[in-house]
């Protein structure tokens, strides 16, 4: 656990919303995180850091490249941020501390803490 993130009255509670869709064959999510509506995961691993916040209607995804499955896969570090709407595409990384905003398309990337 981070430091930096005190225990409330039940723990390190983290919250994913109801409607979320999920198909990841690994996944896991740090305490004190939010998966917010209608977000879709869909891929090979979707590893979310202690203190992140998926915001409404992001998404992870698979594509396709010369005929071959490139599967979603995505890693955000502790205290990270998606704003709404961004979609993750293919192998993504997301270091510590960071956001992504609305909208965004990240492909393939990684991002420094």
């Amino acid at each position: 656990m981070s430091s930096g993130i005190s225990a409330g009255p039940i723990g390190y509670t983290g919250f994913v919303h109801p409607s979320v869709k999920t198909t990841v064959a690994r996944s896991s999510i740090g305490g004190a995180s939010l998966i917010e509506a209608l977000v879709v995961l869909h891929g090979d691993r979707a590893d979310i850091g202690v203190a992140c916040n998926l915001q409404d209607n992001d998404r992870l995804l698979d594509f396709e490249r010369g005929g071959r499955r490139v599967a979603g896969d995505l890693v955000l570090g502790d205290g990270s941020f998606t704003e709404h709407g961004v979609t993750f595409i293919g192998k993504v990384h997301v270091g510590q501390g960071c956001g992504t905003v609305i909208n965004a398309v990240v492909q393939n990337a990684t991002i420094g803490d």
